[in-house]
């Protein structure tokens, strides 16, 4: 019997399929694919994650979901009777694949003033994937984890003074725009969130009772921070759209944080101010303006 030559590729019909030769002397065999059934629509390319047995859309440009069914209004909120309306940005900060611990934006000192309670909002589309991603990181000397907004496949988890505010509700991996804001005061160390406008439940810590957010920290979009400006990890990065991002001293009203949803449109935070991150970022974040 003749001696057989195998080679393991890393690459197949679904993933870097551009990098196949043909050669009638070699037959090519492959494990079934969660992308055999064609499942993206419109174009959209399918990305095999063997290792769940699932998979994940590419969409083409113009079409969003999670199988690029949807057409994509750019960053666009429901107007109620007026249907879609574009929303008003300066720009759009892009986290993009791979991850990577260069990719981030990044302002040191960012909070001028010690906080007692805050109301940040911000719009955000997030690419369907696996793990945790980390969108905003605050730290300082004393706390490397004053401020955390960690986004899960199932919860959103928010830290503050590195206590721990989880809600579970809210799926955020849909490949799709939302509205978020998250409110926090230490009166009673009660914190809301609040989607596309809407309340969506509270959650209460006793333990940031009475608890003040030092000025002076740095603020990361993008990175979990383990040390002030540093200590990143991979496997947390963004990747994703931005816009928005706005920090306030004070908890807002249901009606103000409903009329950011309505309008499509974020007011500059008294702490945080969008237009402060353009020339900011990091790697290959990019800006990309309406």
């Amino acid at each position: 019997m003749d001696n057989l030559l195998c080679e393991l590729l890393p690459s197949d019909h679904y993933t870097h399929s551009e990098k196949f030769i043909a050669n009638h002397l070699w037959y090519h065999y492959s494990i079934v694919s969660p992308c055999s059934k064609l499942p993206c629509q419109n174009n959209g390319t399918c990305v095999p994650l063997y290792r769940t047995n699932s998979y994940k859309c590419r969409c083409a440009k113009a079409y969003t979901g999670s199988h690029c069914e949807k057409v994509d209004n750019d960053c666009s909120c429901s107007s109620g009777p007026e249907g879609k309306q574009r929303c008003k940005i300066e720009y759009l900060m892009v986290f993009p694949e791979p991850r990577s611990t260069e990719n981030y934006a990044m302002k040191n000192p960012a909070i001028a003033s010690d906080l007692s309670q805050l109301s940040l909002c911000f719009f955000i589309k997030l690419v369907q994937d696996q793990g945790d991603q980390i969108f905003f990181s605050y730290a300082t000397k004393q706390q490397d984890n004053d401020v955390i907004i960690e986004i899960y496949p199932t919860q959103t988890d928010f830290y503050v003074g590195n206590e721990l505010f989880r809600f579970t509700s809210t799926n955020l991996y849909d490949d799709t725009w939302q509205h978020l804001c998250l409110t926090w005061a230490n009166t009673q160390g009660v914190t809301k969130l609040y989607k596309d406008g809407q309340f969506t439940g509270q959650e209460t810590n006793l333990a940031t009772k009475n608890y003040a957010l030092k000025a002076g920290g740095s603020l990361v979009l993008g990175q979990e921070q383990d040390s002030v400006g540093g200590g990143f990890d991979r496997n947390q990065t963004l990747h994703g759209r931005l816009a928005s991002v706005n920090m306030w001293d004070k908890v807002l009203s249901e009606s103000d944080i409903a009329a950011q949803y309505t309008n499509c449109s974020v007011p500059h935070g008294s702490v945080i101010n969008w237009s402060a991150f353009k020339n900011l970022t990091h790697g290959s974040v990019t800006v990309e303006e309406p």
